[in-house]
């Protein structure tokens, strides 16, 4: 069984060739971003990278594609977009308010961004193979369904790991602040 190439699929194989070592940059700093210590400077950085490379992804994944909604990666790539635009939106409205549910509510929405991630390089890789259209695909098509089921068990696992301890690091901080000094969910509206 032989695989064939990514760029074959593209029409331009430099923005094929882009995409890809994007999507390598993005699954690396988004694996160092979730396994490292949250909020920190280095967090920022690395986050930072994981956006503009996801944004690189999915706008070369757009630029390519012909757009027809009936494309699941096309629908994911807006997908995708959504919940990093959420993300951010989260991260910033944070900062002023320092709310708890604000803040899991960006690392919920990182996290379902990398499962995405995970997601669409699992099954645009072992479908751009050869073994798509292998005679025998249908005896393997289970495969892809167990890993991208494998990459969302660990991805909800770490969400609801992480902003377990985003919320209480978060609570004991706002504990911390004077009464007069408090904003966000807990004040009067």
């Amino acid at each position: 069984m032989e695989i064939t190439s990514i760029t074959q699929y593209w029409h331009d194989p430099v923005l094929a060739g882009l995409h890809v070592l994007f999507a390598f940059v993005a699954l690396i700093s988004g694996m160092v971003v979730i396994l490292r210590q949250k909020g920190g400077p280095w967090h920022k950085r690395i986050g930072y990278l994981y956006l503009v490379s996801m944004l690189a992804v999915n706008g070369s994944a757009l630029f390519q594609a012909d757009l027809a909604l009936s494309d699941p990666f096309v629908i994911a790539s807006f997908v995708s977009l959504a919940t990093l635009l959420a993300a951010m939106v989260c991260a910033f409205k944070f900062r002023n308010s320092r709310s708890p549910a604000i803040l899991a509510a960006h690392g919920t929405m990182m996290g379902w961004s990398y499962f995405g991630l995970l997601a669409a390089g699992l099954t645009q890789s072992l479908t751009a193979s050869e073994i798509y259209a292998y005679e025998g695909w249908d005896q393997n098509e289970s495969g892809v369904y167990v890993l991208v089921a494998l990459a969302a068990l660990w991805t909800i696992w770490h969400i609801n790991r992480d902003t377990k301890r985003l919320r209480k690091a978060a609570r004991r901080k706002r504990e911390r602040l004077p009464a007069d000094k408090r904003r966000g969910a807990d004040s009067p509206a």
